[in-house]
């Protein structure tokens, strides 16, 4: 089996456990002994160090010329963190288990991304390649965020977390298997290739575009929920309406993927961006049908893809061999950041002015965010390095 698809059996290990253990987060935090505040202030030392292990692993693996060290290592790393997670005694405890998750999974996902630009270097389909890889991820997030209900129900949080253990370290055996072409750095650096090829860099309006769409996504997203419930709807209408969504990238990741090998990078940026807007704006006006704001979820599965999977090719595709994953570590970073920023902002506009005003704005940033992507159109198209086929 070659390295692509193992990769991607790797990622659908992956999902798989996210998807079981990201939606109860909080309440096992809760179950633990956290305030709300406490809770808090653990997603967001989770986000920080994410932040700068994105970056820092991205560095070193360009260093080492190596992408399955870090890939195989984050996996495992998460594994030992899920199995520490699932005996957690309490939340200071799961605190620091959570520093240790978010260092092991920036070396996964940072890793992963620039391997598989590795991989897809001289493919003319990369962007449907990606996109078909992404949309595995949705596929098994949604058979993770399903499938752990029966779990949570007779055998309780805690298991949900051993199995996430067992899928890492599962993954992390799959990853063992994967080839990988090595050379020492050493040996590249011949001085004609010290430079990236012209445009082959992150330019700063796409990092600028996606700060400012995770910005608008979290601060919109974090306060959906309570959005929902504010209107009477059960509390499990949220996670039942995200399922829908996760359901519908599964098409919409490939069909993006076509389009921006079709159409190019910049313009399925921009329909990220502006058609999360169009989301938003259809939940405020959408909100009193249930029926409607299926349709919606399902739309906003294409916005999500659109900008989900063409910016981890357009960050794949950026850089040398040599300076993939660095370029990759920033692009996650920069994610990373948004998050931050959104989660901090999303409570304080809610709490100042109503979910209508959260969205609004939100739904403004996001324009904004495709209005940047759409300035891409006048960069040269990064040239990538040629690499050796696997």
């Amino acid at each position: 089996m070659d390295s692509v698809r193992l990769l991607t059996i790797v990622l659908f290990l992956v999902y798989i456990a996210v998807g079981a253990t990201a939606p109860m987060l909080s309440l096992y935090l809760e179950s633990l002994g956290a305030s709300y505040a406490r809770i808090s202030a653990i997603l967001t030392t989770y986000a920080v160090v994410l932040l700068v292990a994105n970056y820092l692993w991205g560095r070193a693996s360009d260093r080492m010329g190596r992408r399955k060290p870090l890939v195989v290592g984050g996996l495992l790393g998460m594994g030992i963190s899920f199995g520490l997670l699932a005996m957690a005694p309490g939340y200071r405890f799961a605190w620091g288990v959570r520093v240790l998750e978010a260092t092991a999974m920036a070396a996964y996902t940072t890793t992963s991304l620039a391997f598989m630009g590795d991989l897809l270097a001289t493919s003319a389909s990369r962007g449907r390649r990606i996109g078909s890889y992404r949309g595995f991820g949705s596929l098994s997030f949604a058979v993770g965020a399903f499938g752990a209900k029966p779990i949570i129900d007779h055998l309780g949080m805690r298991q949900v977390y051993a199995l996430g253990a067992l899928l890492f370290l599962s993954a992390g055996l799959v990853a063992l298997i994967i080839r990988e072409a090595t050379s020492e750095p050493s040996a590249r650096a011949e001085p004609a290739e010290e430079a990236p090829a012209e445009g082959a860099r992150l330019p700063m309006a796409f990092l600028a575009g996606v700060l400012l769409w995770m910005c608008a996504f979290w601060a919109a997203y974090s306060m959906w929920p309570n959005f929902l419930f504010s209107l009477g709807y059960p509390k499990s209408t949220a996670n039942w309406l995200w399922g829908l969504a996760a359901i519908s990238e599964v098409p919409f990741m490939n069909l993006v993927g076509i389009l921006s090998d079709g159409l190019g990078r910049a313009p399925v940026l921009a329909m990220g961006g502006v058609g999360l807007g169009l989301v938003l704006l259809g939940y405020v006006a959408l909100s009193r049908w249930l029926i409607a704001l299926a349709g919606v979820q399902v739309f906003r599965g294409f916005a999500y893809s659109a900008f989900t999977a063409t910016s981890m090719v357009y960050a794949a595709e950026s850089g040398t061999a040599r300076t993939r994953a660095g370029s990759v570590g920033i692009y996650n970073g920069v994610i990373g950041l948004g998050q931050i920023l959104g989660l901090a902002i999303g409570g304080q506009v809610v709490e100042r002015a109503g979910f209508q005003a959260l969205f609004l704005v939100s739904t403004g940033i996001f324009v904004l965010s495709g209005l940047t992507f759409w300035t891409l159109r006048w960069r040269p198209t990064a040239r990538l390095a040629e690499m050796p086929r696997r």
